[in-house]
């Protein structure tokens, strides 16, 4: 079955922009802008009231085990998601070398999203040169060498081929 036919039934969407903010400064925190977050889960209505400095995850939330560290010269994808019970879960993309920093030219691969979760958003994390072993959830957003994109609020998973960074 094709991704929107999936999607059109029985899918996981979010209604309204989450409004994902807060991935900056010494801090390992994280906010939604949305007042109330209305998303379905497997074709079921539901809502996650706002989040403000909510506590980012320390494990997957596909595979419940820590994140792999991201060494200095890497990129990776992270889903922020929402699952049925309206818990957040953040779930990580592959970890990939980073070194052509100025062409943007680095393919970032999407994490996998299984249909119990929701995505909300996802955000890109660079660690550059000067950076050393990042975690999230774990270490500050603003630690040496990191660069957090601006967050992308999600309506559905998108179906297109990897970012660049």
């Amino acid at each position: 079955m094709s991704l929107s036919l999936e999607n059109a039934s029985g899918g996981n969407f979010c209604f309204v922009s989450a409004g994902l903010t807060g991935l900056s400064g010494a801090a390992t925190t994280f906010s939604t802008g949305a007042t109330t977050l209305q998303y379905s889960n497997q074709g079921k209505i539901l809502t996650k009231a706002q989040v403000s400095g909510g506590t980012t995850p320390t494990t997957d939330g596909v595979t419940g085990n820590a994140f792999n560290a991201q060494a200095a010269n890497t990129v990776c994808c992270y889903a922020w998601c929402l699952d049925a019970s309206g818990n957040v879960k953040l779930v990580q993309g592959k970890v990939i070398a980073y070194t052509d920093t100025s062409a943007n030219s680095t393919k970032v691969e999407l994490p996998l999203i299984p249909a119990t979760l929701t995505p909300i958003a996802y955000s890109v994390i660079k660690n550059g040169s000067t950076g050393s072993s990042w975690i999230i959830g774990t270490n500050n957003w603003n630690a040496t060498g990191i660069t957090v994109d601006t967050p992308v609020n999600l309506f559905s998973w998108p179906s297109s081929p990897p970012l660049t960074a």
